[in-house]
């Protein structure tokens, strides 16, 4: 057979655990191609466990390998999540919509937790905690609703609505701030796709929607194109780092740009 880490077609991957590298890659958040492969049926002592044959009631999952820098050893597991249609079905949506933001895996205590995307507004991410030995899931949890899911976009929509305060780039190091005024515009021979009234009175047109051009300003949310949700999100990551003995977590969020 195959080798572990082969078997994972676009694996993402993280040092972690001390001497650790943990790849994973979502398996279409379905259980099908994990079982499909041969891996283990899932553990009856799941408490999000789901058998039925309604692809929308069975459980998530992750196909994660850890490799050990020391030893070179690749241990793979099927990692199972709450069923869309279950008890903690609003955790399995935020993971369904844009799949993992951050994950980390403690080798003192043998577990590893995820975290879904960072959303607009700041709240909680949800949060999956599994054994690592069994990838039974210990905890589900969304400590605060999520807000709904965009609407798939047919084309893909400018960062910044009318009204928005922004930083546009006037030099090597010169930002000026202002306010987005129209898009789409036509100026000059060419056009730009922001027109901005600056704050210290006159205009500009911003060419291409793009970070280095243009950003959010301090205390706002910058917004960037999220491929697997096919709408725009906060331009941020998310980190997750567990404590050595796996009873706590912290997940924080880096947003990206935010003028000064």
């Amino acid at each position: 057979s195959s080798h572990k880490i082969a078997r994972l077609r676009s694996p993402l991957e993280k040092p972690c655990g001390g001497g650790c590298l943990l790849l994973w890659e979502e398996s279409a958040w379905s259980a099908v191609s994990s079982l499909a492969r041969g891996a283990a049926p899932l553990p009856a002592a799941d408490p999000f466990s789901s058998r039925h044959a309604d692809p929308a009631s069975r459980p998530i999952a992750l196909d994660v390998v850890l490799l050990r820098a020391r030893s070179g050893v690749a241990a793979g597991r099927s990692l199972f999540g709450p069923a869309p249609r279950g008890r903690h079905g609003s955790v399995a949506a935020a993971f369904r919509y844009g799949g993992v933001g951050a994950i980390d895996y403690g080798a003192a205590s043998g577990v590893v937790a995820a975290c879904s995307l960072p959303r607009k507004g700041l709240p909680p991410p949800a949060v999956l905690v599994w054994d690592w030995r069994t990838g039974v899931c210990l905890q589900a949890v969304l400590l605060h609703p999520l807000p709904p899911a965009p609407p798939p976009a047919a084309v893909r929509p400018l960062r910044f609505p009318i009204g928005a305060q922004v930083a546009c780039r006037m030099g090597a190091s010169l930002w000026l701030h202002g306010t987005v005024a129209d898009h789409h515009v036509s100026h000059g021979e060419g056009g730009g796709v922001y027109l901005v009234h600056l704050d210290r009175g006159d205009s500009c047109v911003v060419p291409v929607d793009h970070p280095d051009l243009v950003r959010g300003v301090a205390g706002g949310e910058a917004l960037a194109w999220n491929e697997r949700a096919q709408a725009m999100e906060v331009a941020a990551e998310a980190t997750l780092a567990l404590h050595p003995s796996g009873c706590r977590l912290a997940v924080g969020r880096w947003d990206a740009g935010a003028a000064p």
